[in-house]
């Protein structure tokens, strides 16, 4: 054993390595006790063309109000931690602010996630302060639930190059019992979609490994239907041989490619939308 060791540590300790590497892949690392993301983007903005509305031909309106342009922009706020958050836990609430020459035409909020959980009670939890400032107010937050905010807004301020908010110009107003600042993400995933994406990685899997089967197969009824005549007798292989090494190494790779399976199959059919 001391001897095997000693020819294998550096083997070993490769095999460790592995193990805890995809252990920590496998089982993500646990969020946050408390933790909320935020993900934003501008889905729509129009403006008339300043040389067509100088003739007065073509014009915005809006609950019949004219307005120099219509943005859409989009807002995903998520419950990051393992922990839910109650209204109490909201002190000054979550504010978006916009610039103060916007004006918020509409607004809606729907709950992703859980998919099908949205009731129309939980538009309380939008309020409008002002002009160009909004409210979420949550009475629960879930660890895990995730809201959508759509918000039309116009806006005076022009720019010659762009139609819209600069991502600075948006401010973020909150004060959350736990939480020093909110996560700013560039997208955030509803379990749905992370489902979505992994039963097609598990449908490329599947195919690769039908691939090796059926080679793997050909190869078996090639050697039964053209068997070796000619049968040496082999001596026993040595635990230095190569053999061994090559088999702890797949062994590693076998490993490797059944928990990434096995972390995909997760994904694709027991993740709670």
């Amino acid at each position: 054993m001391k001897t095997f060791i000693k020819n294998y540590s550096a083997l070993l300790f490769t095999l460790v390595a592995v193990l805890i590497a995809l252990g920590a892949w496998f089982y993500p690392f646990r969020s946050e006790k408390i933790s909320l993301s935020l993900a934003s983007s501008e889905n729509v903005a129009l403006s008339p063309d300043p040389e067509i509305t100088k003739a007065g031909s073509l014009e915005f309106l809006y609950n019949d109000e004219k307005v120099p342009n219509l943005i859409s922009t989009k807002f995903r706020i998520k419950n990051s931690g393992n922990e839910p958050l109650q209204e109490k836990d909201f002190l000054n609430g979550f504010n978006i602010v916009f610039p103060e020459d916007s004006k918020i035409i509409s607004y809606q909020l729907t709950q992703i996630q859980p998919h099908g959980k949205y009731n129309l009670f939980q538009q309380n939890f939008l309020n409008k302060k002002s002009d160009f400032e909004l409210s979420f107010n949550p009475s629960l937050l879930n660890a895990g639930d995730i809201f959508d905010i759509d918000v039309l807004t116009t806006r005076s301020k022009q720019f010659e190059d762009r139609v819209g908010y600069f991502p600075e110009e948006i401010k973020y107003d909150y004060q959350i019992i736990g939480i020093s600042q909110i996560n700013e993400v560039s997208n955030i995933e509803t379990n749905f979609e992370k489902q979505t994406e992994a039963k097609q990685e598990f449908s490329k899997i599947m195919k690769v490994v039908g691939v090796f089967a059926a080679m793997f197969l050909l190869n078996f009824i090639s050697s039964k239907l053209f068997p070796k005549r000619e049968k040496r007798i082999e001596e026993p292989r040595k635990k230095s041989d190569p053999f061994y090494f090559n088999l702890v190494f797949f062994s590693i790779i076998a490993l490797g490619v059944l928990v990434y399976g096995l972390r995909i199959a997760y994904f694709a059919w027991f993740l709670s939308t």
